[in-house]
């Protein structure tokens, strides 16, 4: 998705449909999976979903592409804040596209997300990074991690607790509803937990555009094939990496 500073941004377009005319109100339809009740990865199939007006904050985008979240598989099964998503609606918390329409009070807009090439360029003199699986391992050791380890291990807990010794200074947190308990066992004194925000935004896109931070796209997916990546990613099938689906 497209971000914009300091300003709430809605994203409102999955994938263009047709725009027709009744009189002289357009109505204005995007080719969506519309979440009409919770349930499994069957209820993702496609339908036509009206786009609604671009407010004064809001930026109105094509998309070319979306990412796959662990959380939507959880708002999707109505598991995590139901009370938060008003049915129907569109799950969506990032993508990438070109901008259709923007409202009267923007002005700019950034992008972002981050991970350990950031924490090596910054100086980091060591890094213990967490995958699930032996291709994800490897990849984060290719990426700058000093020490890998398998969070499904058995002893997971007590292995990462021996390699931070006396507590790790910085925790890069993306799952903070599952391990923020841990996290404040593995702190250390006066350490940080880091939780991912759009505050980075600026600094993550100018280390893309200087080329040292190289984003990394695991697996896309068809539109049409929405259901099976959330199979997917909850069996940690071609999960490594940024899953995405493409709607080129």
């Amino acid at each position: 998705m497209s971000f914009l500073k300091h300003l709430p941004i809605t994203l409102l377009l999955v994938e263009f449909e047709t725009v027709t005319q009744t009189n002289i109100k357009m109505t204005r339809t995007a080719r969506a999976s519309v979440i009409h009740e919770f349930g499994p990865e069957e209820i993702l199939a496609p339908s036509d979903f009206p786009l609604p007006s671009v407010g004064p904050k809001q930026l109105l985008i094509r998309l070319k592409a979306f990412g796959i979240n662990e959380l939507e598989l959880k708002i999707r099964a109505g598991k995590f804040r139901p009370y938060l998503f008003k049915r129907p609606f569109v799950l969506g918390m990032d993508g990438a596209g070109v901008v259709e329409e923007v409202g009267s009070d923007v002005t700019k807009f950034k992008v972002g997300v981050a991970a350990v090439q950031v924490a090596k360029g910054l100086g980091a003199s060591r890094i213990i990074g967490t995958a699930g699986t032996e291709d994800g391992i490897k990849l984060a050791l290719q990426h700058g991690a000093d020490v890998v380890l398998n969070y499904k291990d058995k002893d997971f807990k007590e292995s990462l607790q021996k390699e931070v010794g006396k507590g790790a200074n910085i925790i890069l947190e993306t799952n903070a509803d599952v391990n923020f308990d841990m996290d404040l066992d593995l702190v250390a004194k006066r350490g940080h937990i880091v939780d991912e925000r759009q505050e980075n935004a600026d600094d993550i896109y100018k280390y893309c555009e200087e080329g040292w931070l190289k984003p990394y796209v695991g697996k896309v997916y068809k539109f049409s094939d929405i259901p099976q990546s959330h199979i997917d990613m909850a069996n940690r099938k071609g999960a490594m990496g940024k899953v995405a689906v493409s709607l080129e």
